[in-house]
């Protein structure tokens, strides 16, 4: 309807407020809303407390997860650092050692040949005397005098061997003048410790048969070379298979943790239960209000009579006298005509259009009373049913311009009332005021 705006609907509402009715509805929206409230509460803790133990059953499972993916991740570092070890010694080996660098194909050889004449057992001499060229004493001494080679690559170039009473040595090396610095150096070196042998094995005298360095060439020392160039590629290939096993597991790890950590489920607090139970109360005040608007526009829309002054005093409409008691017609009346007189008298008013809706004719009593109000002004009030042809009085309203309503509690609608009122709104006519009739 044109002039029921929400607001209009909103000021119907508000003074309706202090009735029972209105209480009652507030209250029983309220009680309601504050139910369901406390019903949602129990259900939210109960999904909370099913929450709380499911996130504990996916934080044991993402700790054991996660534990046995660093196990995982701290023996493969354990394997990186002995394969490294390992390649480490290995490229060292095949980069520095003498034997590494020779050509199997054309390499030097040296040989010393001894005599050994002793009056003692020549089998223990000559095993001391082996002992000692095999031994980490006689390499570190030819180390210090050959230039701080690594003694461990000694080994591999210095071979001895006995048969009866003679003494082999043989020393290997890629470059002639070299093994034959080499060669000197195992003669001078076991030469001086003949002393410290004899103190054990008794006297005897070495005398050197011989002493060569020839170019030779062996197969052996190739497939021996090849072996340990194998063993490198193999220890280089571990070495970055587990280096790629360890990065791929670190960023496992990495996107399990992102990934799969469970969200924290913490119980509800005392502080989010009032918090939500303040917002269902809150809903049921405002669901109160809602229905009570709702009431109120289904009245006037659904054409229901006025029941009471609310309505107009929502638009703004003086509201100026009640018959409701019989005993005092007479008094409202002369109040009634006293308000149109201080009326006309303000507003220079000449006529005043009176509108009966009650459905009934309006008491020639009540006229006569506010004609006789009027005489003083010279201003005239005209009456006319809502019964009466419509568009005369509609013509008579525009013609008078100050309109003042009959309505009868119960009797008139919110329709019938909107259809004239609706009439001065387009107009710009003036509306005097509202009288109930009994």
């Amino acid at each position: 309807m044109k002039i029921l705006y929400l607001t209009t609907l909103l000021k119907m509402t508000w003074e309706t407020r202090k009735s029972k009715r209105t209480i009652i509805i507030i209250l029983l929206c309220t009680i309601l809303m504050a139910f369901a409230g406390v019903l949602a509460i129990r259900k939210a803790m109960g999904e909370r407390s099913r929450e709380i133990v499911e996130y504990q059953s996916a934080m044991s499972n993402y700790e054991k997860n996660l534990e046995e993916m660093n196990t995982s991740l701290t023996a493969l570092l354990s394997n990186q650092k002995t394969i490294q070890g390992q390649y480490d010694t290995q490229k060292k080996y095949c980069e520095e050692s003498i034997y590494m660098q020779m050509d199997g194909n054309a390499f030097y050889q040296g040989d010393i040949r001894y005599s050994i004449t002793t009056s003692t057992n020549m089998v223990y001499l000559t095993s001391a005397l082996t002992s000692y060229i095999n031994g980490a004493a006689f390499r570190e001494s030819l180390s210090k005098q050959f230039g701080n080679v690594d003694s461990t690559y000694l080994k591999e170039v210095i071979s001895c061997v006995t048969t009866g009473n003679i003494l082999l040595i043989t020393v290997y090396h890629y470059d002639a003048k070299i093994a034959e610095q080499l060669l000197e150096l195992v003669d001078k070196t076991l030469t001086q410790h003949v002393p410290t042998i004899a103190k054990t094995q008794g006297e005897f005298t070495l005398t050197v048969m011989e002493s060569s360095v020839s170019k030779k060439a062996d197969i052996a020392i190739v497939n021996t070379q090849n072996a340990s160039l194998n063993s490198l590629r193999t220890y280089t290939t571990a070495l970055a298979d587990v280096k790629n096993a360890i990065s791929n597991k670190q960023q496992d790890i990495e996107f399990y943790q992102t990934e799969n950590y469970p969200e924290e489920v913490v119980a509800l607090s005392a502080a989010e239960m009032a918090k939500k139970e303040i917002i269902f109360l809150a809903l049921g005040v405002i669901l109160g209000i809602c229905v009570l608007v709702c009431r109120t526009l289904l009245q006037v829309m659904l054409g229901k009579t006025i029941s009471n002054s609310d309505f107009f005093t929502s638009l703004n409409l003086t509201v100026l006298g009640d018959y409701g008691s019989k005993s005092e017609e007479n008094a409202i009346s002369e109040k009634i005509g006293q308000q149109l007189d201080l009326y006309a008298i303000h507003f220079q008013a000449e006529k005043i259009y009176l509108i009966d809706l009650s459905n009934d004719s309006f008491p020639e009593d009540y006229m006569r009373q506010y004609q006789t109000c009027l005489e003083d002004t010279g201003a005239a009030i005209s009456c006319a049913s809502s019964e009466e042809n419509q568009e005369l009085i509609e013509r008579n309203m525009v013609k008078n311009g100050n309109i003042l309503f009959a309505v009868k509690i119960g009797q008139t609608t919110y329709k019938k009332f909107e259809e004239y009122y609706g009439i001065c709104k387009q107009f710009h006519l003036n509306v005097v005021g509202v009288i109930f009739t009994k």
